[in-house]
């Protein structure tokens, strides 16, 4: 059973190769299974299903590439913009896109990302309204930026899929798929084991 009173950690499972690997890796560099740092818990992959038994919201796989470009120019700030043309100019395909946009994303200093927030924020708000979740990303990028106002994961809404449960209905996810459960109850369904990378 899983309550999200706030956002959970955006986070991906691995498949079962890398869990080997991964497992393997972690115990000849002799960190200890309870450590923060510790990734890789068991060899076992870690696919898993949601349940809804409240109205539950979740984050859930990189968006279409015509999703994430309309939702970044419209928030129109020159560092995103930069980062999509350099993304443009390595030449993804349509379905890796938006992937390749978070992965040079990630790889941008920390520092630098953090420094726009408080623009993101004056932005994100005038382009919020009363509509839902799903139908406008920027609600939900507003709700985040309430509750973790200097983490640059708001923007999550922008480059994820918002899914929004109503009791009774389930979302399935499977190893390498990007999620984060944001609000709602529900019951948890996965394979035995406690891998989990964390991608914030």
């Amino acid at each position: 059973m899983l309550s999200a009173g706030s956002p959970l950690s955006i986070q991906v499972h691995p498949n079962s190769e890398q869990a080997k690997k991964g497992f393997a890796r972690e115990n000849h560099a002799n960190i200890p299974l309870d450590d923060y740092a510790r990734n890789y818990k068991d060899e076992n992959h870690k696919p898993e299903i949601m349940l809804a038994l409240t109205p539950f919201t979740a984050l859930c796989g990189f968006r279409k590439k015509e999703e994430t470009l309309h939702f970044f120019e419209t928030l129109h700030i020159d560092f995103f913009d930069a980062l999509i043309q350099k993304t443009l100019r390595q030449n993804p395909s349509e379905d890796e896109f938006t992937g390749s946009f978070y992965e040079n994303l990630l790889q941008e200093n920390e520092g630098s990302v953090r420094s726009l927030l408080d623009n993101c924020k004056a932005r994100i708000q005038k382009l919020s309204d009363g509509r839902s979740l799903s139908e406008n990303p920027f609600n939900l990028a507003l709700k985040l930026a309430a509750q973790y106002p200097s983490d640059s994961a708001i923007l999550a809404p922008l480059y994820l899929n918002i899914i929004e449960l109503n009791p009774g209905q389930a979302i399935y996810l499977s190893a390498g798929i990007l999620h984060a459960y944001v609000e709602g109850t529900g019951l948890e369904l996965m394979a035995n084991s406690d891998n989990v990378l964390r991608a914030d």
